[in-house]
């Protein structure tokens, strides 16, 4: 039986582009009604646009706790109250950690990890007082398993962003709102195609360490995004999942340096 969402509302983070856009599809594609949140207000109102119905783009700058609670007033005065809160917004700011700035530290874990506050703050205070609701918070492997050279203040970030979800997951199960995190592994986005290209990563090298063979889609995340909204994951609250085609496991063994299968 497919997943649906016919009737739910669901609210979606950093959806101009990459894993946001792919969420923001496919819980559409499930039947719900989606609110595109994003600095880029133009790109998300055309993304609504194109997928016609009741989907709305809103601006948001999860940076900042006025445009937050300006944003999600207008998303339940205009669509509703969400269903699903879905905090895939994040930048990065990648540099040798002894020379990284306090402005740039501060830029990251702003929107990253206190950005994914406001939001659950916000948008969870309306959903406590509605008794439902289901929040997926995207973190990343970076560091909660698989820590990566350079990029210090990212994976502080979102190992906080695993911290809240535990924390919000076993307190607001009892009054009826799950809360969960997704750990994507390697991913091709757009942002990742030019890292390859540019020689900053290296394909067959990340290929050859994830058991399943090869980079992850958007829609693997998407996809994954859709079971924890969904009421077939009711008992599941408070978790990391990770979305890596195994990739953590693999490289966290004595062999991690050897080709998959070599």
């Amino acid at each position: 039986m497919a997943v649906q969402l016919d009737g739910r509302i669901a609210l979606v983070t950093g959806a101009s582009r990459g894993i946001g856009e792919a969420v923001a599809r496919r819980l559409a594609a499930a039947g719900a009604t989606v609110a595109l949140a994003s600095r880029d207000a133009a790109d998300v109102e055309a993304i609504a646009a194109e997928l016609g119905g009741p989907h709305r783009g809103f601006a948001l700058d999860v940076a900042s706790t006025g445009s937050v609670e300006a944003c999600v007033g207008r998303v339940c005065a205009e669509v509703g109250v969400p269903h699903v809160l879905v905090n895939n917004a994040g930048i990065n700011r990648i540099g040798p950690t002894e020379a990284m700035s306090d402005e740039d530290w501060q830029a990251v874990l702003d929107v990253n990890l206190t950005g994914v506050f406001r939001m659950c703050r916000a948008v969870g205070a309306r959903m406590l007082d509605e008794g439902r609701g289901s929040i997926v918070n995207i973190a990343s492997i970076i560091g909660t398993g698989a820590g990566m050279p350079w990029r210090g203040p990212y994976g502080a970030s979102k190992a906080g962003v695993v911290g809240l979800t535990q924390v919000l997951g076993a307190e607001w199960m009892g009054r009826g709102v799950r809360v969960n995190a997704l750990l994507p592994g390697p991913v091709m986005t757009d942002m990742v195609r030019g890292m390859i290209e540019r020689g900053a990563v290296s394909e067959r090298n990340v290929v050859d360490r994830t058991p399943a063979g090869r980079f992850g889609a958007v829609d693997d995340v998407a996809d994954a995004v859709l079971l924890l909204a969904a009421d077939e994951s009711a008992f599941i609250t408070g978790q990391a999942i990770a979305v890596d085609g195994g990739y953590t496991q693999w490289a966290a063994s004595h062999e991690a340096s050897r080709p998959f299968g070599g």
